[in-house]
């Protein structure tokens, strides 16, 4: 597994992983053009706007599913919605008009 890439677990109970290593001082996740699903690496909650802003030239839309309230969670650039805030441990669908590379610091 790679904290670089965003996973979907499909399971039958809860389950808790820890991992013991030291953090990174940033991460670099390539982007394909189109979609790509990606993880967070970072423990630190960030403002959607604020965690993606140097892909605004190429970030068309993030989506992120929260299995707790079973819904999506959609951030359109440069509009909003209801995507605010990029939390550790979930996944995210993030939609790019070109390749590019999204870089994450903890």
């Amino acid at each position: 597994m790679s904290r670089r890439v965003g996973y979907v677990a499909v399971m039958k109970s809860d389950f808790v992983r820890e991992l013991n290593g030291s953090s990174p001082l940033f991460t670099s996740i390539p982007l394909m053009a189109g979609w790509t699903l990606v993880g967070y690496p970072s423990q630190t909650p960030r403002n959607v706007s604020d965690a993606f802003s140097f892909l605004n030239a190429t970030l068309k839309r993030v989506v992120m599913y929260n299995k707790s309230s079973e819904n999506y969670l959609v951030y359109d650039y440069p509009g909003g919605g209801t995507l605010t805030v990029v939390l550790p441990e979930y996944g995210y669908w993030v939609n790019s008009t070109a390749a590019s590379v999204w870089t994450v610091y903890p």
